[in-house]
């Protein structure tokens, strides 16, 4: 007797791992927190290990431009990848329950408006919960790489340029 594999039965092929770098940037934005009283003497690693809004404005004017972009923003989009990625990988099974359940038909019509929603808000400012989201919708790791990229340099130019004022 042959046994037939089932459909939704595939085999896991060796995945990099996601969860533990987002854990140890976390972890090691809450070291840099608790240092931070120390770490100010030295804003570059600062914003390095913790790109809180709060330090990126307070070292913002002790920085020159090219190397306050460069560090804030190879920082903030450090874990831009992995959350995509945790987007890419389970996503989809939270999309499968919800497909599922009663509300099958009103998400199967709004879909496609879903996805240009999720475009327009990593244009407005790529967090991790919108880098899951475009993940989980499967959108194309170019454009949200090209979008995340251009908006976050974007942003810490405008973040730079203001506190340059004061």
């Amino acid at each position: 007797m042959t046994v037939l594999a089932s459909p939704t039965i595939r085999a896991t092929p060796t995945r990099f791992p996601i969860v533990p770098p987002l854990v140890a940037l976390t972890a090691v934005g809450w070291l840099s927190l608790a240092a931070s009283p120390w770490l100010i003497q030295w804003p570059l690693l600062l914003i390095a290990l913790n790109p809180r809004m709060l330090f990126l404005l307070l070292v913002a004017p002790k920085l020159g431009l090219f190397e306050f972009t460069l560090v804030a923003s190879a920082r903030l989009c450090l874990a831009d990848p992995f959350s995509y990625m945790l987007g890419v990988r389970y996503g989809g099974k939270v999309r499968d329950r919800m497909e599922r359940s009663r509300l099958r038909r009103w998400l199967m019509k709004i879909m496609p408006m879903e996805r240009r929603a999720c475009g327009v808000a990593i244009w407005l400012r790529p967090s991790q919960s919108v880098l899951v989201w475009a993940g989980s919708l499967r959108m194309s790791a170019k454009y949200v790489a090209i979008s995340d990229i251009a908006t976050t340099l974007i942003y810490v130019i405008m973040i730079h340029q203001g506190m340059s004022l004061f």
